[in-house]
């Protein structure tokens, strides 16, 4: 809090106009109510004008975002659209690929028009067997197939 040097009245520290007496902080002279009306006018006109300016990005922004959806929507138009899915075949208990399940998974999803567009392995761990000393020690693998099937075509 701060006291007019004019009326001694406490206000706040962030006024610059003293409410009892009008006297301005920024001058340091009492101002007549013509130049507070007139002070007042041009802070509304400046509220005015932001208010306007605020508008004014937010219509650019929202045309910005248009365009955009409307450039999205038109690729979407002239591209493919695909779906895909995923088949994890597992190792057999020996660690030998399961090709058997293998060929019929690539058999069938070529038949129901699927194409194989990538293929990895992840490694499960160790199967370690022993009977009467002899023992197999086999690493188990799991193998993922990754198709895709076109679903709508662009022409």
């Amino acid at each position: 809090m701060k006291r007019c040097p004019n009326c001694n009245e406490w206000i706040g520290d962030n006024a610059d106009v003293c409410f009892n007496c009008n006297y301005d902080y920024n001058y340091r002279k009492v101002i007549s109510p013509a130049t507070i009306k007139r002070r007042e006018q041009q802070r509304t006109t400046r509220l005015e004008q932001q208010s306007i300016d605020n508008r004014q990005r937010e219509n650019i922004h929202r045309n910005f975002q248009l365009a955009q959806d409307s450039s999205l929507a038109k690729k979407l138009e002239i591209n493919d659209l695909y779906e895909y899915d995923v088949v994890v075949i597992r190792d057999k208990p020996t660690g030998e690929i399961d090709t058997a399940t293998l060929c019929y998974e690539l058999k069938r999803r070529g038949q129901e028009g699927w194409r194989l567009v990538n293929t990895f392995t992840n490694e499960l761990g160790v199967n370690a067997a022993s009977i009467a000393g002899f023992g197999s020690n086999a690493t188990i693998e799991e193998t993922i197939l990754i198709f895709e099937r076109c679903v709508k075509r662009f022409r």
